[in-house]
């Protein structure tokens, strides 16, 4: 028993002797024949790839190890460290080991989140790198290669999250020196002590960018180099005990800022509480102290000891306001959006853990409200957004029978926007999450291609049923056994199809609303009427009535897909939708109702004037 989830294959050394990594930070080194821990080495990070084993005349003699830490490890085979290479980036993917060119040395191949091929040599020396990167912006930041290499007679083959495989023929980028994928130097510097910039897809960079849109929100990793090694060095995670400067960040000209920590205390949130001024130079200045040692319970470090400080200063503008937000409401039609591929990469223990991934979110989102942009090209607008499935053709169809039913509530200049929803729960993978915050940013182009995704969310990590104290003792609460703080990003597409028309034949007759009070729960009814020879089936469509406060043009957040209901005729034709409204249910003093034909806002009534 390991105090951490097991996802890597165990290997079997030439004494018998089995090796198994654990998301508790740990390579565990048993006996074969009693499950004994012969001995254990701790990394910095949880341990989802499987080792790799290299013989020497039959007999095993190294042990690569590659953990989330972003660290390629060789060990001996009493598990004395060997040396160590740093990545800058979370490692999923398992070591191979090959032969060089003549036969008399080992090569290990392992694939990296920054999206490059490793080529290691056995004294730890960098031999060559293969940037996988997609050169199509919507995947250029999902490029982790978290499968494994495969070594064929010619090359090594690797497969990515950029839904591309790679073929590189061995020692390739030795060949050649006019391929710009090809690089044979290491990337992080001998010493440093401070931040880098990470992408929304969870790639560090340390360069910082020159230029960010308005709807940014800034995520920093620490990095502390000391001769060439990196240090296991975190920001202050205690409840209590962390000085009010442990951590400082400061925008000028100023902006409303929440300043966040991950859970393994290596990533600073930084979000705007409004959209950042268009052509202005922004300078950012962050500063604190980094933190070492302290007592590992799974993957959760207790305490600690202040080590040093780091300090990190930069600037960047923000390009004029583009064009006004690609969306509009007509009397038969409104904008489709197709939302898929949200992803997840910060906490690195989130995409391990949930295997199956955010990959199966499939949403298809309208506009229910816009108002018109003001002066400074400003406004605010709300989207509804509803599961979706494929059909028979791959094409996305509302999904009557998925859990997700919610609106977004946005605010806009140009073409950049920021979504939310606060407080409500939504279920992730069966698992219903009671989300305090959940967000989406960008900048959405003219063919309704978001650029510069970025989502974040925000709940209590033990009020998640089931998980949340093995989310806790896996370390991803920060503070201990606060938060659980996650940013990635997303893909959206057009979507124009069923979904965002006026269904012809469907008629809305009226509303009828019910307020709740603080003892007894209010609902709103709707009911439909078809037309001779109309047929709106259950099982194809999906309704919904949304709550507006028209004055603010801000949605009531409340648990939207557990409080509708529908009602269908003997032959599967939807007849009427309820909204239950929970009692005690906070109203604003002028409250609109939306009926929602799939993603079409079909009728509107104002309710409590």
């Amino acid at each position: 028993m390991t105090l951490g989830f097991v996802a890597s294959s165990a290997a079997i050394g030439s004494d018998g002797t089995v090796y198994m990594g654990s998301f508790d930070s740990n390579l565990y080194a048993l006996d074969p024949q009693t499950g004994a821990v012969n001995w254990k080495f701790p990394t910095g990070d949880h341990i989802y790839a499987s080792v790799a084993l290299a013989n020497t005349a039959g007999k095993t003699s190294t042990i690569y190890l590659a953990s989330a830490d972003g660290t390629l490890y060789a060990l001996n085979t009493d598990g004395a460290l060997r040396w160590k290479y740093d990545t800058g980036d979370v490692i999923r993917s398992s070591p191979v080991v090959g032969k060089t060119p003549d036969g008399s040395s080992d090569i290990v191949y392992f694939g990296d989140g920054n999206g490059k091929l490793y080529a290691l040599n056995a004294d730890g020396s960098m031999r060559w790198t293969f940037d996988t990167t997609s050169n199509e912006p919507e995947l250029a930041d999902r490029n982790d290669l978290n499968g494994s290499p495969a070594l064929g007679k010619k090359g090594v083959y690797i497969g990515g999250e950029h839904e591309q495989l790679w073929y590189v023929p061995y020692d390739y980028c030795l060949k050649t020196s006019a391929e710009p994928r090809c690089s044979t130097n290491q990337s992080l510097p001998e010493d440093f002590s401070g931040v880098y910039y990470v992408t929304p897809g969870g790639n560090t960079q340390t360069d910082f960018p020159a230029s960010l849109p308005a709807s940014s929100m800034l995520i920093l990793r620490l990095m502390v180099r000391q001769s060439g090694q990196t240090v296991n060095a975190r920001l202050c995670n205690n409840p209590i005990g962390c000085s009010k400067d442990s951590l400082v960040v400061s925008i000028t000209p100023s902006v409303p800022l929440d300043v966040e920590h991950s859970a393994d205390g290596k990533y600073i949130y930084i979000r705007p509480m409004e959209l950042l001024a268009p052509d202005r130079t922004y300078n950012v200045k962050v500063s604190g102290d980094y933190y070492t040692g302290g007592w590992r319970v799974g993957n959760l470090t207790l305490g600690g000891s202040r080590t040093g400080s780091f300090t990190g200063t930069f600037s960047f503008k923000v390009p004029e306001a583009g064009a006004s937000l690609p969306l509009s409401i007509g009397t038969d039609l409104v904008t489709g959006l197709e939302l898929t591929r949200l992803a997840a990469p910060i906490p690195s223990m989130l995409p391990s853990l949930n295997q199956i991934g955010f990959d199966y979110m499939d949403w298809l989102m309208g506009p229910v409200v816009i108002t018109p942009a003001d002066a400074n090209g400003q406004g605010k607008f709300i989207l509804w957004a509803i599961g979706a499935k494929q059909n028979a053709t791959g094409h996305l169809v509302a999904d009557p029978g998925s859990d997700f039913g919610l609106p977004l509530s946005g605010e806009y200049q140009g073409s950049d926007f920021v979504l939310t929803n606060k407080n409500f729960p939504m279920a992730i993978t069966g698992i219903r999450i009671p989300f305090n915050l959940f967000e989406l940013r960008g900048t959405l182009g003219a063919d309704e291609v978001t650029v510069h995704p970025a989502a974040y969310a925000d709940t209590q990590a033990l009020s998640i049923p089931t998980f949340g104290p093995y989310l806790v003792i896996a370390g991803l609460a920060n503070n201990w056994y606060e938060k659980l703080l996650v940013a990635g990003t997303y893909v959206t597409h057009p979507y124009d199809g069923v979904a965002n028309h006026a269904p012809v034949g469907v008629l809305v007759k009226d509303v009828s609303f019910t307020a709740p009070t603080k003892k007894q729960a209010g609902q709103a009814v709707a009911n439909l009427t078809l037309l001779p020879g109309i047929s709106y089936q259950a099982d194809e469509h999906r309704l919904g009535l949304l709550l507006v406060d028209p004055t603010s043009t801000e949605a009531v957040f409340m648990d939207y897909h557990a409080n509708t209901s529908f009602q269908a005729d003997e032959k599967g034709n939807l007849q009427s939708v309820t909204l239950a409204i929970p009692k005690g249910q906070a109203l604003p003093v002028h409250l609109r109702v939306y009926v929602l034909l799939d993603v079409f806002p079909a009728y509107e009534k104002n309710v409590m004037p």
